[in-house]
């Protein structure tokens, strides 16, 4: 990439990225320059559009998302057509996990949620999941041969390690259809609540091991 950039004319973009073209640094005609300014400008605008693509399209999949663990989809088939406009595969079981960020400093908090989605996204790449303030709510498909309770009890030495005390993890129990999102989503909530309130020293707790 570099040696490119010495052998041929390029101009760099405003927000970031190269325009390369196929003409010797030392010999652009000067007919090129108004093709360039041309060609910048409609680079700005076509990268503007897509990025109000993008925020309209991360609006609705976070509705949708919102509609799920609020119990806001009832039927399977409503289900399925706007799970596939996202490419996503929803037709089994889900386990719901809240992970609620100490308030310790906002750049913390975002860190540390960063590095969880991360090891989450590692373990499971379908998954789902939700943005809140200080809040991460993530949905686990429940795949044939998946054991979420155990991967999670193995990984959380590694995982206090990484976030300390700085983070809640609620997991939900097992439910058979993401329809019931909505249920699982209080389940990992309220043993969210339960482990902060009552089990200060436990930061990871499973809604099945709650009396």
């Amino acid at each position: 990439y570099k040696e490119l950039l010495r052998i041929f004319y390029h101009v760099a973009l405003e927000d970031g990225g190269q325009v390369i073209f196929n003409v010797p640094t030392c010999d652009v005609p000067e007919a090129l320059q108004g093709d360039i300014e041309y060609l910048c400008l409609s680079l700005r605008l076509l990268k503007m559009g897509e990025r109000s693509q993008q925020v309209i399209e991360q609006r609705y999949r976070e509705q949708f998302i919102q509609d799920l663990l609020f119990s806001r989809i009832h039927y399977e088939e409503e289900l399925r057509n706007r799970s596939s406009l996202y490419g996503w595969d929803l037709s089994g079981g889900v386990i719901v996990l809240v992970a609620e960020f100490m308030e310790q400093t906002g750049q913390g908090s975002r860190e540390c949620a960063a590095l969880l989605k991360g090891r989450v996204k590692m373990l499971y790449p379908d998954m789902i999941f939700s943005d809140g303030h200080n809040k991460e709510t993530f949905l686990i498909p429940l795949t044939a041969g998946r054991q979420i309770k155990k991967d999670f009890q193995l990984i959380a030495p590694s995982l206090r390690e990484e976030l300390g005390n700085s983070a809640y993890l609620g997991f939900s129990g097992e439910h058979t259809s993401f329809l019931q999102a909505g249920e699982a989503y209080q389940e990992a909530s309220q043993a969210l609540s339960i482990a902060k309130n009552f089990l200060k020293k436990r930061r990871l707790i499973f809604w099945d091991e709650l009396g």
